[in-house]
Order: structure tokens, then sequence, then C-alpha cells
């Protein structure tokens, strides 16, 4: 059903963006719990933009990624749905403000601001048990896809969480996010261009393939060549540098024998 393939099927998928993104920003916590002791308030702003970036670098366009191939990455895992794909297509735009708001919610507990977690928690859940139906009405009455509307409203919840937490830690602790609108505008020109190169690839090459099998090499072909485009721009605009960090960057181009060890 639709319900399962939402709540179950299709975000199971999804929970490789998590897995990853969390993964690689979890190390980030315990220094800035380090430096909240010490009241070193610009150290924790910048590790803090530092693991927002990474899920933003790292998460978006993977999301991006399985909402193109959606239909290819969930026969893999499923076979055919009528449904499946559909959803798919959405809903891991939904699940990385998720892991952004996850990231968020970590750093908020680390920092000792628990009341802050529960009031944007309260919000976000509220919000979205208020507009989950009244959108799907929406969205059916000017044809789209009523469950999309379930999905809108879990977006628009997790944005205004986001919205009152960030806003909660410029207030108390002068958080600034320059730095972080910067990685954002410089995202842009990496994620069009790779989103461009992976839907003409799988515009072109998907009707020749039409087993599970098959679809495995169109989704290994599209991502191979979408994270070699998306990374090269990513790199040229050193926006991998900024995000990730400069010492982490070259030692992955080295262990790549992308670049020569200095």
């Amino acid at each position: 059903t639709i319900g399962s393939i939402m709540a179950t099927w299709a975000s199971k998928i999804c929970l490789i963006v998590n897995a990853i993104t969390f993964g690689l920003t979890i190390n980030i916590i315990p220094h800035m719990s380090a430096n909240y002791v010490k009241k070193d308030y610009k150290a924790i702003n910048n590790q803090f933009i530092k693991s927002i970036a990474m899920v933003i670098v790292i998460g978006l366009p993977m999301s991006i990624g399985i909402s193109i191939l959606a239909k290819e990455v969930y026969y893999i895992f499923y076979g055919y749905s009528e449904y499946g794909a559909i959803i798919l297509r959405f809903l891991p735009f939904s699940v990385m403000l998720g892991n952004i708001n996850m990231v968020v919610n970590t750093s908020l507990q680390s920092l000792d601001k628990f009341k802050t977690i529960y009031i944007t928690t309260f919000a976000g859940l509220l919000t979205n048990a208020l507009l989950d139906i009244p959108l799907m009405i929406l969205c059916n009455k000017v044809g789209i896809y009523p469950y999309y509307g379930a999905i809108i409203s879990t977006i628009i919840g997790s944005a205004l969480a986001l919205t009152i937490s960030l806003k909660r830690l410029k207030k108390d602790m002068n958080f600034k996010y320059g730095d972080l609108l910067t990685i954002l505008k410089k995202s842009i020109l990496p994620l069009l261009s790779m989103s461009l190169v992976v839907i003409a690839l799988e515009y072109f090459i998907s009707p020749f393939f039409t087993t599970r099998i098959t679809s495995i090499i169109i989704c290994t072909i599209c991502a191979l060549v979408g994270a070699i485009v998306y990374g090269l721009i990513a790199y040229k605009n050193n926006l991998l540098y900024d995000s990730l960090g400069k010492e982490y960057v070259d030692e992955i181009l080295t262990k790549l024998r992308l670049k020569k060890k200095n």
C-alpha cells in the first residue's frame, strides 16, 4: 500500500543517506562539547557550520541521485511498484531535511540546550499533524499526487523546527551563518551539473535495461558519472575544502591516487 511504501519501504532506502551523513558528522559533536566547557563559542560556531555543511555537500547529491533514479532504485530493492518510484522521487528531500535537524538536535544536546530541542520537536510535529490532511486534500484538488501532501507537511514541519533552532542559537550564542550561505551558493553549480548529466544518462540508457541486474548497472553508471561531475566541480570551486576541510579532502585524494603526497 501507499502508506507502507512511505513509512517503511521507501524510507529504508533513504536510510542509506542517513547512515553516511550522520556517520561523518558524529565525530564533530564531542569537540563541540569540549569547546562549550571552555566557552569558545566561535569554535563551536565553526564546528556547527561544518557538521551541517557535511550533510549538505554529501547528503544532498545522494538525495538528488536517488530522486532521479527512483524507478531503478526502488525496482532493485523491492521490484515493480506503481507508487514506489513516485514516492521515492520526492521522499529523499524530506529525509534530507530530517538529517539536518538530527545533526542540529544532536549539537543542541551537546550544548545543553534541551529546552530548545523540546520546543522545536513539538512545533515541528504539531505543524506536521495540522497540515497533513489539508495538504493532501489540496494536492488532490490541484492534480498533484495526494500523498505528496503528507511529505510536504513533513518538510514544512522540519523546516520550522530547523528555523527555530538556528534563530535560538543565533540569539543565545551569537552564531553566524555567513559561511553556510557561501557553501550553499557554491553547491548550486555542481548539483545542477550533476543533475543534468544523470537525467540525460538515465533518459538515454534506461530503455535498454528492464531487469533488476540491468537496473543495478544503470544506477552504477549514473552514480559514478554523476559523482565524478559533482566532485570535479566541487573541487574546482573549493566547495569540498570549505565544507570538509583541506586536510580531509587531500587525504582522500591521496588515497585515491588523485593527488601526490606532500
